[in-house]
């Protein structure tokens, strides 16, 4: 039988505290060659299963197929669940059950739908894994689906251009006859020309380029030719026209790369495996070299995980599982920074208004990382592939995640442009990111604060009930920001380890919020506004702003409201609020915060001391990157390349060098050390 859909059915039972018993369940669980894992205990994987167990049980009769659309997205997901709850028999109905599409969409697949990448991920998992508890003849009509939808490339586009870089040169053959089909460029294989080609529709935008991608498709769907177009929120093939989804964000595009993969190797399809073997190699190189664009979304982290832990369980040849564990040791490193006690904190690409634990990702990843109540966790449908896979992150990472180190710990981080695949998208980070953990508390800001899609200032306290409280800030032209966690006019934010400065010169005027515990204290010393949330304090001193009375805000439609202390700027040249965040003695941090701590202010230049003789400043600008001094030190950002650098001494500790792809993690006495080489070498070690 080959590696790949070996099927450990294992029965769980391990010892807990006080002589219970995990209860006994059949599971279904892929098998990888042991030198590709990442050595748990026997202890921390019964805590695992402990953590697993009682969300497994909540999807208890929750079969159900639903292939109308992507609505696979969350059939598939269910079911798998159900299975593993104990319903065989209803979710094993409910995979193989007829698409409601089959006749049209999917005729050309056989009727099975190989087209929404959600459904792919889903559609992987339940093949490779459950496939041979199928009817034969649903298992024979998929894997020729597999073998029609993987004979060519489902998705065509500028991206061809980067098999280039690829040692293979039939692949710059197989490059150069694509490319001049879809352009009617004749540039053979001149590297450079293609890529100067693609530039000019990438400056564009990507409405841009992938509508040109539409209109050029050399593959084009069956029944819906190049599509209706245009390119815009609408993702179905009637519109788009590609054999798959062509969305390409950092999950949408695991999903359907490792789908085709898989859907190629196990078919035969060579050349479509060998092309996409080159294009998860590049994601791998660029993931642990320079970042992922999607860095961190509360909402989509999970989802790249799911995808690539479907590479990892049933990729046959073994370098390709070498990156896919590549790419998983780096999502799960990446999860351990944001992890704290069940919730999602700092900085984050792509935020939907996350104020409350249990986020999508924090839930995903809480049977790896616990540290948080059981009782209180939720059920989240990427644990059908977490719960199925064999992947398990390195030791060092899980300690990381636990918080499980001497503190206090500050990390200067990077990030790059959302799609950091595009020529000269990686010449430099985008997003610069501070990361300061503390006994309570966790407190994370990028310099330009909340724009776009994207958070800027999260901090994180502990509370009574063993997950955090959330402190997010936010400035508004308007009275009410509408989704806090995105809400920004201009901020430049400056960080140094407990101390911050938040500045706005764009819009002085601006309305300024920070959500509260709702349990939290606050008042008033010396000018010095004090917030007291369980055992962590705020200090936070006006620039140019008064206070107003307290309101309600929310993370958008739907989501959680907090509390939130309001502030308007005073007009000028500059306004915002300069923090402090303590813990352990409240009337001692605030007599040290009236005695010691200080705020200048002085033009565009802020300058705050701290209780403990610490500074921060910066001269606002609207430059991303603006003159900022960390404790009498100017702020070199040419230093603050690195995709992960710790700046306080000794463990914990994790670093990954800009463009170097050598990953180090170390807490609690535990070290993981990686690197992937240019030729796709991935070696690691756990000690």
């Amino acid at each position: 039988m080959r590696i790949n859909h070996v099927v450990s059915s294992v029965l769980l039972g391990a010892a807990l505290a006080g002589g219970q018993q995990l209860i006994a369940a059949e599971r279904k669980v892929a098998t990888v060659p042991e030198e590709f894992r990442n050595g748990w205990t026997r202890e921390m994987e019964a805590a695992f299963w402990e953590r697993a167990e009682p969300l497994i049980a909540k999807f208890k009769g929750k079969a159900n197929p639903l292939t109308t659309g992507e609505g696979e997205k969350w059939g598939l997901p269910n079911s798998i669940l159900a299975y593993l709850a104990g319903d065989r028999d209803a979710a094993l109905a409910a995979m193989q059950a007829e698409d409601n599409q089959s006749g049209s969409d999917h005729a050309h697949t056989k009727g099975i739908d190989l087209y929404w990448c959600f459904t792919l991920k889903g559609q992987m998992r339940k093949y490779f894994l459950f496939g041979e508890e199928f009817k034969p003849e649903y298992r024979a009509r998929f894997k020729e689906a597999g073998k029609i939808w993987s004979a060519a490339d489902p998705r065509p586009s500028f991206e061809t251009i980067l098999l280039f870089d690829d040692s293979n040169k039939a692949l710059h053959a197989a490059a150069a006859l694509a490319m001049e089909k879809m352009t009617g460029q004749k540039f053979g294989a001149d590297r450079e020309k293609w890529r100067a080609y693609w530039k000019t529709y990438a400056d564009k935008g990507w409405k841009e380029f992938e509508e040109y991608e539409r209109i050029k498709n050399i593959h084009p769907h069956p029944k819906y030719g190049v599509g209706t177009g245009p390119v815009g929120a609408t993702w179905d093939p009637a519109v788009r026209g590609f054999w798959a989804d062509a969305r390409n964000t950092d999950n949408l595009r695991g999903m359907r790369e490792v789908a085709v993969y898989l859907m190629a190797e196990e078919t035969g399809n060579e050349q479509t495996r060998q092309i996409f073997k080159t294009k998860l190699l590049r994601t791998a190189k660029q993931f642990l070299g320079v970042g992922m664009g999607e860095w961190d979304s509360e909402g989509y982290h999970a989802h790249t995980i799911a995808a690539y832990l479907n590479l990892y369980d049933f990729a046959k040849d073994p370098e390709v599982r070498g990156y896919a564990k590549a790419i998983l040791d780096y999502l799960s490193t990446c999860g351990a920074v944001k992890y704290y006690h069940g919730s999602w904190g700092g900085p984050v690409k792509r935020d939907y208004g996350n104020v409350a634990p249990w986020a999508t990702t924090a839930a995903t990843l809480f049977p790896w990382f616990g540290a948080a109540p059981k009782d209180q966790a939720h059920g989240d449908l990427e644990h059908a592939f977490v719960f199925t896979s064999a992947y398990r992150p390195p030791p060092a990472v899980v300690a990381f995640a636990q918080k499980n180190f001497d503190k206090p710990v500050e990390m200067l981080n990077s990030h790059p442009a959302y799609e950091a695949w595009l020529p000269g998208n990686d010449n430099e980070p985008e997003f610069y990111e501070t990361m300061y953990y503390s006994r309570t508390f966790q407190l994370g800001t990028e310099i330009g604060g909340s724009r776009g899609d994207m958070n800027g200032f999260k901090l994180l306290v502990q509370n009574t009930e063993g997950t955090a409280d959330f402190l997010v800030a936010g400035s508004s032209t308007k009275p009410n920001p509408g989704n806090i966690c995105t809400a920004g006019t201009g901020d430049r934010i400056a960080q140094f380890r407990k101390l911050a400065l938040w500045l706005n010169g764009a819009k002085p005027d601006a309305h300024f919020f920070l959500t509260m515990p709702k349990s939290a204290v606050i008042e008033d010393k010396d000018g010095v506004k004090f917030l007291r949330a369980n055992q962590s304090f705020v200090a936070l001193r006006p620039i140019n702003l008064t206070w107003g009375n307290n309101t309600t805000v929310s993370g958008g439609k739907g989501k959680s409201a907090l509390p939130a202390l309001t502030g308007k700027g005073n007009g000028g040249q500059l306004a915002g609020f300069a923090l402090e965040v303590g813990e352990g003695d409240y009337d001692k941090f605030v007599s040290a915060v009236l005695a010691k701590g200080k705020l200048v202010v002085n033009g565009l230049e802020a300058e705050l001391t701290g209780s403990d003789g610490s500074k921060v400043k910066m001269v606002y600008s609207p430059s991303s990157k603006p003159d900022v001094w960390r404790n009498g030190q100017k702020h070199d950002w040419q230093k603050h390349f690195a995709v992960y650098q710790t700046t306080t001494e000794g463990a914990p500790h994790i670093s990954l060098g800009w463009k170097e792809r050598k990953l180090r993690v170390e807490a609690a006495g535990k070290v993981f050390e990686s690197q992937l080489t240019d030729d796709g070498k991935y070696t690691f070690t756990n000690r």
